[in-house]
């Protein structure tokens, strides 16, 4: 052991935990059909990251010991092309007491649409917490009793069986290391956004089975979920409070449109957030409807983990991240198909999904062309009309005369204006709050520099 390695670690502990829970969205972005051939980027990246000189003096030495494991959604017409779930362990090299593990589960990455549609808006169906399987419970949606999101319990089983290293499993893993621990163990959950959810709910899962994976009683577990929204109902969360609250550390920001859902008071509170600098819309009001309407049709009371730790306060002013908020946070696909799906209903009365898209798709052009002019002049309507009039002409044509009016068709575009002067604008900054707030307020600005660079190097290698 070099004499450098000695020096205690610059970072305390929940710093540390942090920066390893960043470092599961490694991947994030990067597109490959294989897992495997994920898996293996993921496990370059991360021991480059947690061997880099500079990463250890502020967090230590860590070890990765299981993993990284990557998910990929592969069904029978769609396959991901993306990591839509990572999760890996790391272990302490430094610490004295006990054996210290990190479990990181990975946040939604981005370019996921398996991580957005299912695991993390499918919020309107629940499942039995069935002691710690939901996915195995029925499709009853009315029985009373602890319940969690259905996208809560996809992302559990996932974790918890479809994801493997090496052909071990998570529940196998840890029955290794506490069969085989000669001194007290502890493992420390953790996660950001999605991740946040899902670490908090794989704590509890794990409390549940803890006859399989610790017979002896070896592990202490805690908790360190960042940015998460509410993974299940008010009864849930009473049962988490009891068993994982002391030991869980809820670590969010109240200008966080995520950790406000799903519970409904939380999300009415969402649409002043940025007042005065964003005032609230027609289209921000639609917004926030919305993920109310997902949260009401559950039939549960959603209630969010540790409801009494305090948020942390906003870390920058508007302006500081003004202009962050206007880089590409948003994807513009995405965009286009949530401005259908919130515009369309407004005009036609129960339009189909298959409406819905056609309306996206004729929209994104304008979409795209309104975004970029919006990030470098104003929107004068001298400068959009011809596409507006392109556009207006496509919808007509897409949709009968009986079915959208030219004036209704001219309201598309009126709402597409709104859309892009307030709602971007609101999501795009929302982005920002999700992120970079969470940063300054654990102070491991040294961490992501580095986090940063070798993500930009690995890139530039193709």
């Amino acid at each position: 052991m070099t004499e450098q390695n000695t020096i205690p670690a610059q970072y305390d502990i929940r710093q540390q935990i942090f920066c390893l829970n960043l470092a599961s969205s490694i991947v994030a972005g990067i597109k490959n059909a294989q897992a495997s051939s994920l898996q293996e980027e993921a496990a370059t990246r991360l021991n480059a990251l947690l061997t880099n000189e500079r990463v250890q003096e502020v967090i230590g030495r860590w070890g990765v010991v299981w993993g990284p494991a990557v998910y990929q959604f592969d069904g029978d017409e769609i396959q991901s092309m993306y990591a839509d779930s990572v999760m890996y362990i790391a272990k302490s090299e430094d610490s004295e007491q006990s054996d210290h593990y990190v479990i990181a589960i990975a946040g939604t990455n981005p370019q996921s649409w398996y991580g957005w549609i299912v695991q993390d808006f499918w919020v309107f169906q629940t499942k039995l917490w069935n002691e710690g399987r939901p996915w195995r419970s029925n499709g009853d949606q009315t029985t009373p009793g602890m319940r969690v999101s259905a996208g809560t319990s996809t992302g559990l089983k996932i974790l918890l069986e479809d994801m493997r290293y090496e052909g071990c499993s998570l529940l196998d893993y840890l029955g290794n290391i506490t069969g085989e621990a000669s001194r007290p163990v502890t493992i420390t959950l953790c996660g950001h956004s999605l991740g946040g959810a899902l670490s908090a709910t794989l704590a509890l899962s794990l409390m549940y089975q803890q006859e399989i994976w610790d017979k002896n009683k070896m592990a202490t577990l805690k908790v360190s979920p960042s940015a998460g929204p509410s993974p299940g109902n008010d009864l849930f969360a009473a049962d988490y409070d009891t068993k994982l609250g002391d030991v869980t550390e809820r670590i969010w920001h109240d200008l966080d449109f995520v950790p406000h859902a799903w519970e409904e008071d939380a999300l009415e509170e969402t649409r002043t957030f940025y007042n005065p600098d964003i005032k609230t819309t027609a289209s921000i009001n639609l917004f926030v409807n919305l993920a109310k309407k997902l949260s009401n049709v559950s039939g549960v009371t959603y209630q969010q983990i540790c409801s009494l730790q305090d948020g942390f306060p906003s870390q920058f002013t508007f302006s500081e991240l003004e202009e962050e908020c206007k880089s590409d946070n948003l994807n513009v696909d995405d965009f286009s198909k949530l401005t259908g799906k919130l515009i369309l209903p407004s005009i036609k009365k129960n339009p189909t999904p298959e409406e819905i898209d056609t309306l996206s798709e004729i929209i994104k052009p304008l979409i795209k062309e309104l975004i970029t002019k919006s990030k470098s002049s104003s929107l004068s309507d001298e400068k959009i009309k011809t596409s507006v009039n392109q556009c207006q002409e496509k919808i007509k044509g897409a949709f009968s005369s009986t079915e959208i009016s030219e004036s209704k068709s001219l309201d598309v575009i009126i709402h597409l204006r709104d859309f892009i002067d307030s709602l971007f604008t609101y999501l795009s900054h929302a982005g920002c709050q999700h992120s970079e707030p969470y940063h300054r307020y654990m102070k491991v600005d040294d961490f992501v520099e580095q986090l940063e660079r070798i993500q930009e190097e690995y890139n530039s290698r193709g």
